[in-house]
C-alpha cells in the first residue's frame, strides 16, 4: 500500500492554495444578552447564523465587506432592523475584511466597541 499522498497518520495532506477561511472572535460582552438569545434562536434578521453554547457565527452583509456586493442593500440601510450594537460588531468585521465574526463567551474585547455587563 503506498503511502505517497498521506501523512504518517493516514490523513491526506492541505493541498497548496487550498481556501482557508479566518474570522475574528469577539467577546459576547460586545451585544446585550437579549440580542445573544435571539441570535441564539430564530431571529428576523437577514443575516446566517450559526448558533452554539457559547456564542454564535454569523455572516457579515457584503456591502459591509471589501466586495461591496451593488445588489445587496445600500450599506447605510445595511442594519436597520439589527440592534445597534450588533450592527456595529459586523460593521468592524466587514471594515477588516472578513465576511464571517464570531461572538464567544471568551472572544477578545475590542477597544472601541462597547461591552454589556450580562
Amino acid at each position: 500500500m503506498s503511502s505517497d499522498n498521506k501523512t504518517s497518520g493516514g490523513v491526506p495532506p492541505l493541498p497548496d492554495g487550498v481556501w482557508i477561511m479566518r474570522l475574528p472572535v469577539i467577546s459576547t460582552a460586545h451585544v446585550e444578552q437579549a440580542t445573544m438569545n435571539l441570535l441564539s434562536h430564530d431571529n428576523d434578521f437577514d443575516l446566517k447564523v450559526i448558533p452554539y453554547p457559547e456564542g454564535a457565527i454569523i455572516s457579515i452583509p457584503t456591502c459591509w465587506t471589501d466586495d461591496g456586493d451593488p445588489d445587496e442593500i445600500d450599506p447605510d440601510d445595511a442594519d436597520n432592523g439589527l440592534p445597534t450594537e450588533l450592527a456595529a460588531c459586523l460593521r468592524w468585521a466587514g471594515s477588516h475584511g472578513f465576511y464571517w465574526l464570531r461572538l464567544d463567551s471568551d472572544g477578545d474585547v475590542i477597544e472601541g466597541l462597547r461591552t454589556f455587563d450580562w
